[in-house]
């Protein structure tokens, strides 16, 4: 009579942002699950060195085995039980350094006798002797070299690594899948600022419509529009314009550094013919692969060939308009950029206020917690917008006002420039004033800007440095209590208090410059601002180099955020198949069917679902896995869950896993740090209700037989996820967001889904499936 079969186990280690190399597992996890079965096999977990275990893989007759020998005490008995009782009084292995020290000469003389006998009779007299030890994965790795089913190219493939660990009864393969590597910022100092640059545009417009969604009617619809309406305005006119004019003006900076002596109007020109036929060139360069980048480039082309066409006008009707004073070129171009922002601050303003209002009301009516999800979502885009509208014009009022000074420098001061008898009040009434004047005018406006900007910024910058104080604070919490799960930290992305913040400095901003007027309070802005430093800070060039130089250190500081915010914009990017940008993607791009809507929805989130796919066809199910498990971590537990719920929709119908898949008796999921309940169904609809299936397409979240998700309490990214009623959440003590997997919690899990225990039968009727009562909340 034959042995039965070992029932063979897939493992898919699916990473979150950060980790962006192969061969994790080799280096970090599966080291850690022998060290922890090593232990846990003699119940010595109590008395472990995490700090040094002195692990050694040694190889039995049939198979190698794993034994941690840093305790003298084990030592000793591990030399007992086999026989070795000279090597425990040799003074070359008597101590944890000297084993150390002589690390490959003890394995050799360990492996001469263990290599006699089979790895189960080894471990018997072992464990019997409180020696920890455990079976050991398989030493070499597997690469697999997974087709891009993402790329034309048929030769075009990824690296994954793969071991394996061979038991009596189960044969398990791990392997692992990355995502942080499709956000593709690079290492450079450059390639992290472009990556900023592109969050910078991106971020209120792809975040913002993914926050919105579903906010259609009543006053939810108002406040929708208005904030859609102030993105499009920071996307468009005001994004356009900055690309149009700053580019134009630098290259007549850099043709007076030359020296060269040009036609005025003839040079504007040029700069702008070349800024529009640039922006243009790099928007079909980078269409739906850098969205930042490519719509600020089509922006900034549409509004140079607009300029364009204005000057052209000019010059042929209108040939006594002064097309040779710099100072009119400058004087338009700034005026057209702050009616811009005036009418973004006023759309903002008018959102906020509803926002603000729609709080009011439902505080004084005591319908606060009725929909709070429905009041919390627009505010989150509307506060995403405002921070960055802010961040924008510091940005451009610095930038601006080191053009005026590397063009125009020897412009004199306002209260030089303009007569006395002449009010800033009437000057923007009737703009009755010298281009001097008006030019010193504007330029004490930007002064203006800057300085409300800044002291909003530090206001900002100060409550979210409390808000992060106080919740380091709560690291104190009770381990025990966490443990338990009952503990739970505030939501620090997009938390009250900062929303708060943002509201206020914002509205704070709109009635300083646009309300109160740039008079009254700019004087006394100017006598209490550091004056001075931003008339030298921003002096021409050097203003310009420095300003470039500081840029590149905040990219720098903040490369792990710039990590997460790519792939979060990456994750929600979905443009409509009928954009105007489809309009001028290349003509292979035509070809293949614009009404497919899989070339437009979601395209980097297709992407890695169709990776995952090609990783379970070409490693799990090549090996004919009855079981499969998913261990994720962070944005891995939403790539995981999407493709467990949309897999019929986003993967490509030629690699359908509904028959593929149909081999697999189970599918097992264990989370960690994941933020789909604490962040995603919070902020985006899509992860807040569930639909509800119909019979005949069913999604592979069906088989999803057993779901377990641990988080810390500390954890600013994660929390309990309670998108089905079957859940298991389990609380694990203060910790942060990363290095899950040296959790004793973590690796007894992952065991004993291995092994099978505290599983009913695959396929047996009794156990509920999760997801079977998706559509109740």
């Amino acid at each position: 009579m034959s042995a039965q079969a070992p029932e063979k186990i897939g493992i898919i280690v699916i990473h979150g942002v950060g980790e962006t190399y192969a061969g994790w597992i080799n280096g970090y996890l599966i080291p850690r699950l022998e060290t922890w079965a090593a232990y846990g096999n003699v119940d010595g977990l109590a008395r472990r060195d995490k700090n040094n275990d002195l692990v050694l893989t040694l190889p039995a007759k049939d198979r190698d085995i794993i034994v941690a020998l840093g305790a003298d005490e084990d030592f000793r008995r591990f030399c007992f039980a086999t026989g070795l009782d000279p090597l425990a009084d040799d003074p070359h292995f008597s101590t944890r350094s000297q084993r150390l020290k002589h690390r490959d000469r003890l394995v050799y003389q360990l492996g001469m006798v263990l290599s006699m006998l089979p790895a189960d009779k080894w471990l018997s007299d072992l464990c019997a002797a409180n020696v920890p030890s455990g079976i050991a994965f398989e030493p070499e790795s597997t690469v697999y070299h997974v087709r891009d089913p993402a790329s034309s190219n048929p030769t075009k493939t990824w690296q994954s690594f793969s071991r394996r660990l061979a038991l009596p009864r189960v044969e398990a393969t791990v392997t692992e899948l990355f995502w942080a590597d499709m956000s593709n910022i690079g290492d450079t100092s450059v390639a992290r600022l472009s990556a900023l640059i592109q969050l910078f545009m991106e971020s209120p417009f792809v975040l913002g419509k993914a926050f919105l969604k579903g906010s259609r009617g009543g006053i939810h619809g108002i406040i929708s529009w208005l904030i859609n309406l102030t993105n499009w305005i920071m996307h468009w006119p005001i994004a356009g314009m900055t690309i149009a004019i700053l580019v134009a003006e630098l290259i007549v900076i850099a043709s007076q550094l030359a020296g060269l002596k040009l036609n005025l109007p003839a040079l504007v020109a040029l700069a702008l013919a070349m800024t529009a036929s640039g922006g243009f060139a790099a928007f079909r360069k980078w269409v739906h692969r850098k969205i930042g980048l490519a719509y600020l480039s089509l922006a900034g082309a549409f509004y140079a060939a607009f300029f364009f066409g204005i000057l052209g006008y000019v010059v042929i009707f209108l040939p006594a308009a002064p097309l040779d004073d710099l100072r009119e070129y400058i004087i338009t171009g700034m005026t057209l950029l702050l009616a811009a922002w005036t009418l973004w601050t006023i759309t903002a303003l008018a959102a906020a206020l509803a926002v603000v209002a729609v709080f009011l009301f439902r505080l004084l009516t005591f319908r606060l917690n009725k929909a709070p999800r429905s009041l919390s979502r627009p505010a989150a885009a509307l506060s995403l917008s405002m921070i960055l509208g802010m961040l924008w014009k510091a940005v451009l009022a610095l930038l601006s006002i080191m053009i005026i000074n590397a063009l125009v420098p020897d412009l004199q001061p306002l209260n030089a420039a303009c007569p006395a008898d002449m009010t800033l009040e009437y000057f923007a009434l009737t703009g009755d004033a010298s281009a001097d004047c008006t030019l010193a005018f504007i330029k004490a406006g930007l002064i203006d800007v800057n300085a409300i900007n800044t002291v909003s910024i530090v206001f900002v910058l100060l409550v979210a440095a409390l808000v992060i104080s106080w919740r380091l604070g709560l690291r104190r919490f009770n381990a025990g209590a966490a443990q338990a799960g009952t503990l739970s930290l505030p939501r620090m992305i997009a938390s009250p208090l900062i929303l708060a913040a943002i509201f206020a400095t914002g509205i704070f901003n709109a009635l300083a410059l646009y309300i109160i007027g740039f008079g009254d309070l700019g004087a006394g802005l100017r006598a209490w601002a550091p004056h001075n430093f931003s008339e030298y800070f921003s002096s021409g060039v050097i203003g310009i180099g420095i300003f470039f130089f500081l840029l590149r250190r905040v990219a720098e500081s903040t490369d792990g955020i710039v990590h997460i915010g790519r792939d979060l914009v990456d994750h929600q990017y979905d443009p409509s198949p009928s954009a105007f940008a489809l309009r001028f993607e290349k003509s292979r791009d035509r070809r293949a069917g614009a009404a497919d809507p899989r070339r437009t929805k979601y395209r980097l989130r297709q992407r890695i679902q169709r990776r995952l796919e090609a990783l379970i066809d070409d490693v799990i199910l090549a090996q004919q896995a009855d079981r499969l498990i998913f261990l994720a971590h962070s944005q891995g537990t939403v790539i995981m869950h999407d493709y467990l719920m949309n897999h019929d929709d986003l993967i490509d119908p030629s690699h359908r896993g509904d028959k593929t898949l149909a081999s697999v008796k189970r599918i097992d999921a264990l989370t960690l740090g994941s933020p789909l309940g604490h962040l995603y169904r919070y902020y985006f609809q899509d992860y807040d209700t569930l639909p509800v299936f119909s019979p005949d397409k069913q999604p592979l979240i069906y088989k999803l037989r057993g779901w377990t998700n641990m988080w810390r309490v500390d954890d600013p990214i994660a929390r309990h996820v309670s998108l089905f009623p079957g859940i298991e959440n389990i609380g694990l003590p203060p910790g942060g967001h990363m290095d899950y997997w040296r959790e004793d919690a973590v690796c007894e899990k992952i065991w004993a889904l291995i092994h099978g225990l505290g599983m009913e039968p695959p396929e047996g009727e009794a156990a509920e499936q999760l997801p079977e009562t998706a559509g109740q909340g």
